[in-house]
């Protein structure tokens, strides 16, 4: 079980036939597709959505991060990020069908109107949210610290250290280490879910900021958690 165990540890994403093949290649024995699922089954080995992490990650850089932030006590984070809002949002992705046919639903390509989220996630949940058409601007962004980084700007920092604000910036590569990234997973789960509200709406700022107040407490331990920072 051991060199199963060390097979799936360094090729996650093989097919079942390839980790028969690579058994073999070991241990000289071939086993049946059954034997192997029931071997995965004893190990606790399921399969899985991929969790796919970027080859240009660089984990000394993440190590620096994470000590960095290792200063701070939980109350004192505030995360931030952008996420954004379009016709296609509230689309799902799976259906039901009868066997060997497609399940078909018809749904629009064409994007329309382009809303972007930029919220502030503490440990509490979102305590401000601020909601605009197309993308977030320096200046839209600057606004909305001021009345509460997406860029690196020097100007920005200075006028964020202004007022006593510490900015720590994410490593390249490393949105799973930002825990506002699972609460915008969050909040597209609730416009899919509630899609016929979605679709009805005429006001899609009010439907956003509806979607922000399903985040509680308890989810964001969850995200926190799933970020590393408890």
């Amino acid at each position: 079980m051991n060199v199963l165990r060390d097979i799936v540890h360094k090729h996650v994403d093989y097919y079942l036939d390839e980790y028969i093949e690579e058994m073999q290649a070991r241990t000289g024995k071939h086993v049946s597709v059954s034997t192997l699922w029931k071997s995965l089954a004893y190990c606790s080995i399921i399969c899985k959505k991929l969790h796919k992490a970027t080859s240009e990650r660089n984990e000394l850089l993440r190590g620096v991060f994470i000590a960095s932030i290792g200063h701070y006590r939980i109350d004192q984070l505030v995360f931030m990020d952008e996420s954004s809002k379009d016709e296609c949002t509230s689309t799902c992705f799976y259906g039901y069908s009868e066997i060997n046919s497609k399940a078909i639903k018809k749904v629009v390509f064409i994007r329309g109107k382009r809303y972007t989220l930029l919220p502030a996630l503490t440990k509490t949940g979102i305590i401000a949210v601020d909601i605009m058409e197309s993308s977030c601007t320096k200046q839209r962004f600057k606004e909305f610290v001021a009345s509460q980084v997406i860029h690196y700007d020097q100007e920005l920092l200075e006028y964020l250290d202004a007022f006593g604000v510490k900015v720590e910036f994410l490593p390249p590569y490393s949105p799973d280490l930002n825990p506002i990234e699972t609460a915008f997973s969050t909040i597209k789960q609730f416009l899919q879910r509630n899609r016929y509200f979605v679709d009805t709406s005429y006001n899609p700022i009010y439907l956003l900021l509806i979607a922000c107040s399903q985040i509680t407490p308890r989810m964001v331990e969850g995200y926190f958690r799933g970020s590393g920072y408890f």
